[in-house]
């Protein structure tokens, strides 16, 4: 693995609070995972 991988998916988490598992972490992936998080966020208020 780059090293720089690691940094990349942990600037992400740290910014949207969100792991993402599966590489590349693209932006459509990325959306989408703060979609899906959004909706059950929303569904236990």
């Amino acid at each position: 693995m780059v090293p720089t991988a690691p940094a990349v998916i942990n600037a992400i988490k740290n910014a949207t609070a969100i792991w993402v598992c599966d590489l590349p972490a693209s932006p459509d992936k990325i959306k989408a995972l703060t979609t899906v998080a959004q909706q059950n966020f929303s569904n236990h208020s």
